[in-house]
């Protein structure tokens, strides 16, 4: 069962503000960020041709769960958590349910709160 993060109940009217990226990443912490990739400059061109900002604070906190349900799995046992996930959040039900990891789990809630 595939549920769509937009369609989904229980976001609050409102989020939270959120500051500025560099406010939050020093200049001196990018630069270090930088110099352990191969070719910085073919990769921020990728990123400013490809990547643009989710639409919905919803498409955000989708991305940001995702990222969290990857740490340490496969892209696959990720995805199959990720069903049970949003059909919990949809059902209103703790995330903890999907999976044991409490962390993850609190994680998970909040981004979906709070974004």
């Amino acid at each position: 069962m595939d549920i769509q993060p937009s369609a989904l109940p229980g976001r609050r009217n409102g989020s939270p503000s959120v500051p500025e990226p560099a406010s939050r990443v020093s200049p001196g912490m990018y630069a270090e960020v930088l110099a352990n990739v191969p070719d910085p400059q073919s990769l921020l061109d990728w990123s400013a041709a490809t990547l643009t900002a989710p639409a919905t604070p919803e498409k955000l906190a989708s991305e940001v769960i995702w990222v969290v349900l990857c740490a340490g799995r496969s892209s696959q046992a990720a995805r199959a958590i990720e069903r049970k996930v949003w059909y919990l959040i949809n059902d209103g039900r703790q995330i903890v349910d999907a999976f044991g990891y409490r962390a993850k789990a609190a994680a998970v809630e909040r981004a979906w709160r709070e974004w």
